[in-house]
Protein backbone atom coordinates (compact mmCIF):
# COMPACT_ATOMS: atom_id res chain seq x y z
CA UNK A 1 0.00 0.00 0.00
CA UNK A 2 1.10 3.77 -0.60
CA UNK A 3 2.65 5.32 1.84
CA UNK A 4 0.10 7.99 1.67
CA UNK A 5 -2.64 5.90 1.76
CA UNK A 6 -3.72 6.24 4.78
CA UNK A 7 -4.27 2.70 5.52
CA UNK A 8 -1.81 0.71 7.51
CA UNK A 9 -2.10 -3.16 7.24
CA UNK A 10 -1.86 -5.05 10.84
CA UNK A 11 -0.52 -8.71 11.53
CA UNK A 12 -2.11 -10.98 13.62
CA UNK A 13 -0.04 -13.98 14.00
CA UNK A 14 -2.13 -16.64 15.22
CA UNK A 15 -5.35 -18.11 13.40
CA UNK A 16 -8.92 -17.15 14.31
CA UNK A 17 -11.18 -14.46 13.40
CA UNK A 18 -12.40 -13.39 16.65
CA UNK A 19 -8.57 -13.34 17.88
CA UNK A 20 -7.79 -10.60 14.57
CA UNK A 21 -11.33 -8.01 15.38
CA UNK A 22 -9.76 -7.87 18.72
CA UNK A 23 -6.06 -7.28 17.28
CA UNK A 24 -7.85 -4.68 15.21
CA UNK A 25 -9.69 -3.12 17.86
CA UNK A 26 -6.58 -2.23 20.19
CA UNK A 27 -4.43 -0.73 17.32
CA UNK A 28 -7.61 1.31 16.05
CA UNK A 29 -7.65 4.95 17.07
CA UNK A 30 -10.52 5.63 15.28
CA UNK A 31 -14.35 5.78 17.60
CA UNK A 32 -16.04 3.31 15.32
CA UNK A 33 -14.38 -0.03 14.69
CA UNK A 34 -16.44 -1.60 11.30
CA UNK A 35 -15.65 -4.95 10.21
CA UNK A 36 -16.28 -6.40 6.65
CA UNK A 37 -15.69 -10.09 4.88
CA UNK A 38 -12.68 -10.07 2.79
CA UNK A 39 -15.16 -11.72 0.48
CA UNK A 40 -17.84 -8.89 0.71
CA UNK A 41 -18.50 -6.01 -1.35
CA UNK A 42 -20.27 -2.89 -0.11
CA UNK A 43 -22.65 -1.37 -1.98
CA UNK A 44 -22.57 2.44 -2.72
CA UNK A 45 -23.03 4.60 0.31
CA UNK A 46 -22.79 1.59 2.43
CA UNK A 47 -20.50 2.98 5.03
CA UNK A 48 -22.57 6.42 6.18
CA UNK A 49 -25.96 4.10 7.40
CA UNK A 50 -23.59 2.43 9.66
CA UNK A 51 -22.17 4.94 11.90
CA UNK A 52 -24.98 7.70 11.94
CA UNK A 53 -26.39 4.87 14.03
CA UNK A 54 -24.13 6.18 17.03
CA UNK A 55 -25.32 9.43 17.73
CA UNK A 56 -27.49 7.69 20.05
CA UNK A 57 -25.06 7.25 22.69
CA UNK A 58 -26.51 3.83 24.03
CA UNK A 59 -25.54 2.29 20.73
CA UNK A 60 -22.51 0.00 20.85
CA UNK A 61 -23.05 -2.20 17.47
CA UNK A 62 -24.70 -1.49 14.17
CA UNK A 63 -25.35 -4.46 12.03
CA UNK A 64 -25.69 -3.84 8.17
CA UNK A 65 -27.65 -6.77 5.87
CA UNK A 66 -25.90 -9.08 3.77
CA UNK A 67 -27.00 -10.40 0.19
CA UNK A 68 -25.57 -12.51 -2.22
CA UNK A 69 -24.61 -11.00 -5.66
CA UNK A 70 -27.58 -10.38 -7.53
CA UNK A 71 -26.90 -12.84 -10.32
CA UNK A 72 -27.26 -15.33 -6.98
CA UNK A 73 -29.85 -14.64 -5.43
CA UNK A 74 -31.83 -17.88 -6.21
CA UNK A 75 -29.29 -19.51 -3.81
CA UNK A 76 -31.14 -17.55 -0.64
CA UNK A 77 -33.00 -20.98 0.41
CA UNK A 78 -30.18 -23.06 1.33
CA UNK A 79 -27.89 -20.50 2.17
CA UNK A 80 -30.03 -20.49 6.05
CA UNK A 81 -28.81 -24.00 6.63
CA UNK A 82 -25.10 -22.60 6.67
CA UNK A 83 -26.26 -19.45 8.76
CA UNK A 84 -27.25 -16.93 6.59
CA UNK A 85 -30.66 -15.61 6.59
CA UNK A 86 -31.67 -12.01 4.79
CA UNK A 87 -33.11 -10.42 7.75
CA UNK A 88 -34.91 -7.81 5.23
CA UNK A 89 -35.76 -4.19 4.72
CA UNK A 90 -36.88 -2.83 7.95
CA UNK A 91 -34.48 -0.92 10.46
CA UNK A 92 -34.66 -2.57 13.69
CA UNK A 93 -33.37 -1.83 17.35
CA UNK A 94 -32.39 -4.19 19.82
CA UNK A 95 -32.27 -4.03 23.58
CA UNK A 96 -33.10 -5.68 27.18
CA UNK A 97 -36.43 -4.49 26.40
CA UNK A 98 -37.38 -5.79 23.42
CA UNK A 99 -39.48 -9.10 23.67
CA UNK A 100 -37.67 -12.34 23.31
CA UNK A 101 -34.14 -10.33 22.71
CA UNK A 102 -32.20 -13.26 24.21
CA UNK A 103 -33.72 -15.75 21.63
CA UNK A 104 -33.18 -12.82 18.87
CA UNK A 105 -29.17 -12.37 19.49
CA UNK A 106 -28.39 -15.86 19.89
CA UNK A 107 -30.41 -17.65 17.55
CA UNK A 108 -29.78 -15.35 13.88
CA UNK A 109 -32.10 -12.44 14.09
CA UNK A 110 -29.66 -9.09 14.56
CA UNK A 111 -26.95 -9.70 11.88
CA UNK A 112 -24.06 -11.01 10.67
CA UNK A 113 -20.58 -10.40 11.21
CA UNK A 114 -19.85 -10.03 7.56
CA UNK A 115 -21.12 -6.49 8.12
CA UNK A 116 -20.49 -4.62 11.57
CA UNK A 117 -19.33 -1.96 13.46
CA UNK A 118 -19.23 -1.16 17.00
CA UNK A 119 -18.20 1.83 19.21
CA UNK A 120 -14.45 1.02 20.02
CA UNK A 121 -14.96 2.52 23.85
CA UNK A 122 -17.49 -0.87 24.51
CA UNK A 123 -13.91 -2.66 25.04
CA UNK A 124 -12.96 -1.08 27.88
CA UNK A 125 -15.43 -2.89 29.88
CA UNK A 126 -16.40 -6.18 27.19
CA UNK A 127 -14.07 -8.48 26.71
CA UNK A 128 -14.52 -8.63 22.91
CA UNK A 129 -15.37 -11.56 20.59
CA UNK A 130 -15.21 -14.74 22.66
CA UNK A 131 -11.77 -16.01 20.84
CA UNK A 132 -12.89 -19.47 21.17
CA UNK A 133 -15.48 -18.74 18.56
CA UNK A 134 -15.44 -18.09 14.88
CA UNK A 135 -13.14 -19.16 12.13
CA UNK A 136 -9.96 -20.39 12.70
CA UNK A 137 -11.25 -21.18 16.38
CA UNK A 138 -12.23 -24.88 18.08
CA UNK A 139 -15.92 -23.74 17.57
CA UNK A 140 -16.31 -22.41 13.79
CA UNK A 141 -18.62 -20.11 14.24
CA UNK A 142 -21.10 -18.09 16.33
CA UNK A 143 -18.86 -15.37 17.54
CA UNK A 144 -20.96 -12.53 16.49
CA UNK A 145 -24.14 -14.26 18.19
CA UNK A 146 -21.84 -14.03 21.53
CA UNK A 147 -21.23 -10.77 20.95
CA UNK A 148 -24.85 -9.75 20.48
CA UNK A 149 -25.84 -11.59 23.51
CA UNK A 150 -23.12 -9.97 25.64
CA UNK A 151 -23.72 -6.17 24.67
CA UNK A 152 -27.21 -6.19 24.97
CA UNK A 153 -26.94 -7.66 28.87
CA UNK A 154 -24.83 -5.48 29.39
CA UNK A 155 -27.25 -2.74 29.02
CA UNK A 156 -26.17 -1.95 25.06
CA UNK A 157 -28.29 -1.01 22.50
CA UNK A 158 -27.59 -2.60 19.13
CA UNK A 159 -29.17 -1.62 15.50
CA UNK A 160 -29.84 -3.05 12.25
CA UNK A 161 -29.20 -1.22 9.29
CA UNK A 162 -30.81 -2.67 5.89
CA UNK A 163 -29.36 0.00 3.87
CA UNK A 164 -25.81 -0.45 4.66
CA UNK A 165 -26.16 -3.50 2.25
CA UNK A 166 -22.75 -5.72 1.05
CA UNK A 167 -22.99 -8.62 -1.29
CA UNK A 168 -21.16 -11.68 -0.24
CA UNK A 169 -20.93 -14.67 -2.20
CA UNK A 170 -21.91 -18.27 -0.89
CA UNK A 171 -21.04 -21.64 -1.94
CA UNK A 172 -22.29 -22.65 -5.54
CA UNK A 173 -21.84 -26.63 -5.36
CA UNK A 174 -23.49 -29.47 -3.42
CA UNK A 175 -20.20 -30.18 -1.84
CA UNK A 176 -19.45 -26.87 -0.67
CA UNK A 177 -23.08 -26.10 0.84
CA UNK A 178 -22.45 -29.78 2.34
CA UNK A 179 -19.64 -28.77 3.97
CA UNK A 180 -20.36 -25.33 5.22
CA UNK A 181 -24.24 -26.86 6.42
CA UNK A 182 -22.34 -29.68 8.54
CA UNK A 183 -19.62 -26.72 9.91
CA UNK A 184 -22.63 -24.48 11.10
CA UNK A 185 -24.89 -27.33 12.64
CA UNK A 186 -21.89 -28.17 14.56
CA UNK A 187 -20.76 -24.46 15.33
CA UNK A 188 -24.39 -24.31 16.29
CA UNK A 189 -24.70 -27.20 18.32
CA UNK A 190 -21.32 -26.56 20.27
CA UNK A 191 -22.82 -23.09 20.91
CA UNK A 192 -26.02 -23.91 22.29
CA UNK A 193 -24.21 -26.02 24.73
CA UNK A 194 -22.07 -23.28 25.79
CA UNK A 195 -24.62 -21.03 26.40
CA UNK A 196 -26.64 -23.24 28.50
CA UNK A 197 -23.34 -24.07 30.70
CA UNK A 198 -21.89 -20.70 30.80
CA UNK A 199 -25.10 -18.14 31.01
CA UNK A 200 -26.78 -20.05 33.56
CA UNK A 201 -29.61 -17.39 33.86
CA UNK A 202 -30.97 -17.83 30.53
CA UNK A 203 -31.32 -21.90 30.21
CA UNK A 204 -35.13 -21.77 30.30
CA UNK A 205 -34.61 -19.61 27.25
CA UNK A 206 -31.66 -22.16 25.97
CA UNK A 207 -33.61 -25.64 26.82
CA UNK A 208 -36.89 -24.22 24.61
CA UNK A 209 -35.20 -23.58 21.99
CA UNK A 210 -33.42 -26.77 22.02
CA UNK A 211 -36.71 -28.39 22.19
CA UNK A 212 -37.77 -27.11 19.10
CA UNK A 213 -34.35 -28.07 17.37
CA UNK A 214 -34.96 -31.61 18.79
CA UNK A 215 -37.82 -31.82 16.64
CA UNK A 216 -36.76 -30.50 13.12
CA UNK A 217 -33.83 -33.22 12.83
CA UNK A 218 -34.34 -33.05 9.13
CA UNK A 219 -32.39 -33.85 5.56
CA UNK A 220 -30.94 -31.31 4.03
CA UNK A 221 -32.19 -30.52 0.29
CA UNK A 222 -30.83 -28.74 -2.29
CA UNK A 223 -32.11 -25.46 -3.81
CA UNK A 224 -36.08 -25.33 -5.42
CA UNK A 225 -34.68 -25.07 -9.00
CA UNK A 226 -36.02 -28.17 -9.81
CA UNK A 227 -33.60 -30.37 -9.73
CA UNK A 228 -34.24 -30.85 -5.70
CA UNK A 229 -31.89 -33.46 -4.00
CA UNK A 230 -30.87 -34.67 -1.22
CA UNK A 231 -27.49 -32.97 0.45
CA UNK A 232 -27.24 -34.31 4.54
CA UNK A 233 -29.60 -36.94 5.57
CA UNK A 234 -31.21 -36.55 8.86
CA UNK A 235 -28.21 -39.01 10.34
CA UNK A 236 -26.05 -37.29 9.23
CA UNK A 237 -27.45 -33.69 10.39
CA UNK A 238 -27.97 -35.52 14.21
CA UNK A 239 -24.20 -37.03 13.99
CA UNK A 240 -23.27 -32.94 13.41
CA UNK A 241 -25.05 -31.78 16.52
CA UNK A 242 -24.00 -34.59 18.49
CA UNK A 243 -20.27 -33.48 17.17
CA UNK A 244 -20.80 -29.61 18.60
CA UNK A 245 -21.99 -30.77 21.78
CA UNK A 246 -19.13 -33.18 22.09
CA UNK A 247 -16.76 -30.22 20.71
CA UNK A 248 -17.71 -28.02 23.35
CA UNK A 249 -17.26 -30.18 26.16
CA UNK A 250 -13.56 -31.35 24.82
CA UNK A 251 -12.90 -27.50 24.88
CA UNK A 252 -14.09 -27.35 27.99
CA UNK A 253 -11.97 -29.96 29.48
CA UNK A 254 -9.18 -28.98 28.02
CA UNK A 255 -9.26 -25.39 29.26
CA UNK A 256 -9.50 -26.83 32.97
CA UNK A 257 -5.92 -28.74 32.21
Amino acid sequence: MPPDSGVRYVLEPMPGISRARNHAARVCTTDIVVYIDDDAVPEPGWLEPLLIEFSDPRVALTAGRVLPPESELDTLPVCAWFGFIDLGEERRVFDRSVDHWYEKTNFGGVGMGANIALRRSIFENWPGFDERLGAGAPIHGAEELKAFFELIDRGYRIVYVPCALVRHSFPHTDEEIRRRALNALEASAAYIMLLFMEAPAHRTATWRYVKKKLKRITPIYSRENGDNHLLLSGRRVAWARLKGVLRYFFLRLTANQ
